[in-house]
């Protein structure tokens, strides 16, 4: 999934109002975040990964049909997540 899709996903589908900001800025919100609640935070698990190289999104990969296929079952199932989580509280709108 291209970051922009999740952003699109977010901000025309799900109405959250997003504000940009350089990664190591954002880094620094959510470490301090984490350390604040400990194991207890939901993205404790994932700090690791955020803070080392790891590419959470994949870059362009073309426009194959599988490239493209695969793409949309991903956007499906996070906007699946995303409602999920809001019919739970733990996003809010």
């Amino acid at each position: 999934m291209r970051l922009s899709s999740l952003v699109e996903l977010l901000t025309d589908e799900c109405k959250f109002l997003l504000c940009p900001m350089p990664k190591a800025d954002w880094l620094g919100l959510l470490r301090h975040a984490v350390e604040q609640r400990g194991e207890r935070h939901p993205m404790f698990p994932l700090m690791h990964q955020f803070e080392g190289d790891f590419q959470i999104f994949q870059p362009e990969l073309g426009q194959s049909k599988d490239v493209l296929a695969l793409n949309h079952s991903v956007v499906d199932v996070v906007r699946a997540n995303i409602h999920t989580l809001v019919d739970m509280g733990v996003l809010s709108q």
